[in-house]
């Protein structure tokens, strides 16, 4: 889905107790009604339910295009209004980035798109197919909790930060195409250079003299320090309609980082809430889950053995490759944690952008 996100500099008071009440910048355009065509039903209790979602603490004193999309979604068929947000910390939460989402922006394709001859017997077959055909659309609230004695910027790992995603429609597809489950995606920025270790390889997070000389010489020398890390060297190009694969698509190079679970109810109305607290990340990718906790059994009922076995990672690129050496590396030694330490580049990059996704989400950032 595509994102439009705010500017981040600003918190807003943010729960059901306000402390603080904002005035809007921008002029508010009232969200209009919005009901499926026949045979589906619309919902009958439209004004009511955006009244009640407008009025209420968590919301009143949102920007006004952030209530304008979740009284949206209050007026349309749903199971559950857009989420209740209420305090966790003494103080009011505090809003520092939302996002509207909408299924805009990237290539049409078989989960969002009527094919004909293919699933144009049925709207419903497509994900973006609930309610007969309403278009799809949604909001993200990313918010920090002011607990006692944890920073209070956002950007700091160690702070308390909150996702509340509303969306509506999701129609539930029987299979794991990625609708199940929420994303961070956050683009790599080409890290410092820095002094390298005795060792001769880059430190943690930066790359060496040599590399960025490598860098830069790709393309039209996009990729210094600080820039957008993309594939070719060339300006950063983000995904768009036009994109058709796999030959004209974005050059960005992200990290995808899995926040948990995701699923839509009766009215394909999805709501979820995620949590980035001072004790860690909250979910990432199974792949690099699997090491810490043995992998899967060969048989049913014993221990597990797939990391012993060396069998994770075996042949996907969180093992870095032989480099120079010519001494292939193996998985149960050199796995993720150690992809900086490897004679190969693009670990060592992929490596260095797992600090960024600390920000929780940077500069550009999309549900997918």
């Amino acid at each position: 889905m595509q994102g439009q996100a705010t500017n981040g500099a600003r918190f807003v008071r943010f729960c059901s107790v306000l402390a603080l009440t904002v005035p809007a910048v921008l002029s508010i355009d009232r969200a209009r009604a919005e009901q499926p065509p026949p045979p589906c039903h619309p919902n009958p209790t439209a004004a009511g339910d955006e009244a009640a979602v407008r009025g209420r603490g968590d919301i009143v004193n949102l920007p006004g295009k952030l209530q304008d999309r979740l009284a949206q979604l209050a007026n349309r068929p749903h199971t559950y209004l857009p989420l209740q947000v209420f305090n966790e910390a003494d103080e009011a939460s505090q809003l520092f980035q939302y996002y509207l989402l909408d299924t805009n922006g990237f290539e049409p394709n078989v989960f969002t798109t009527i094919i004909p001859g293919l699933n144009d017997g049925n709207v419903q077959l497509t994900a973006t197919g609930g309610n007969c055909g309403l278009p799809t659309v949604g909001a993200v609230r990313v918010v920090l909790e002011p607990k006692p004695g944890l920073p209070a910027d956002p950007n700091n790992p160690r702070a308390f930060n909150d996702v509340f995603t509303d969306i509506s429609p999701l129609f539930v597809i029987n299979n794991e195409s990625g609708w199940y489950e929420g994303w961070m995606i956050h683009d790599i920025t080409v890290p410092a250079v820095a002094k390298p270790r005795p060792d001769g390889h880059a430190q943690f997070g930066t790359v060496t003299q040599r590399d960025a000389e490598i860098l830069k010489r790709m393309g039209t020398g996009n990729n210094v320090a600080g820039n957008v890390f993309t594939v070719d060297g060339h300006a950063p190009r983000f995904p768009s309609a036009s994109d058709h694969f796999p030959d004209n698509q974005t050059n960005v190079i992200p990290i995808n980082e899995s926040m948990g679970a995701y699923n839509a109810f009766q009215q394909s109305d999805v709501h979820s809430y995620w949590e980035f607290n001072y004790l860690g990340t909250n979910w990432i990718h199974p792949l690099y889950e699997l090491p810490f906790t043995g992998g899967f059994p060969d048989n049913f009922g014993q221990a597990p053995d797939t990391f012993q076995d060396g069998e994770i990672g075996k042949l996907q690129s969180i093992v870095p490759g032989p480099g120079p050496s010519g001494e292939e590396n193996k998985p149960q030694v050199v796995g993720d944690e150690y992809a900086e330490g490897s004679g190969d580049l693009f670990p060592r990059i992929r490596a260095a952008g797992r600090r960024h996704i600390q920000t929780l989400i940077g500069s550009r950032g999309s549900m997918q």
